[in-house]
């Protein structure tokens, strides 16, 4: 399995002793698609508001959209953006199918 990470560094004490220091990391997973998570060490609560400030502009910009609640929560680009891409089958391969879906899907083929 592959993944895409980028650690996110911040820049502490600029006059005395300027150094960078990683605080947190975001991850994109294998497949097609975004699926990005984002992760902050505790005491960052500056750049984690950051960073989901830039994720919820990307959500409502129509470009990714959410799956899951809270802490597991993870982003994918939208149906929107496939179709834009050309490949909207990917869509589905990464976001999946409901549980109506599949039971319909079964249903059909019996």
């Amino acid at each position: 399995m592959k993944l895409r990470y980028m650690i996110e560094y911040a820049l502490r004490d600029r006059i005395r002793n300027p150094r960078y220091e990683p605080i947190g990391v975001w991850a994109q997973g294998p497949g097609p698609g975004l699926d990005l998570v984002i992760e902050f060490l505790p005491g960052n609560a500056d750049a984690d508001e950051d960073a989901q400030w830039v994720v919820n502009r990307l959500v409502e910009a129509g470009l990714v959209e959410p799956r899951g609640e809270r802490k597991g929560r993870t982003w994918h680009l939208s149906a929107a953006t496939y179709r834009r891409l050309g490949q909207p089958a990917a869509y589905v391969r990464q976001r999946g199918f409901e549980p109506l879906q599949q039971e319909q899907m079964v249903l059909q083929s019996v």
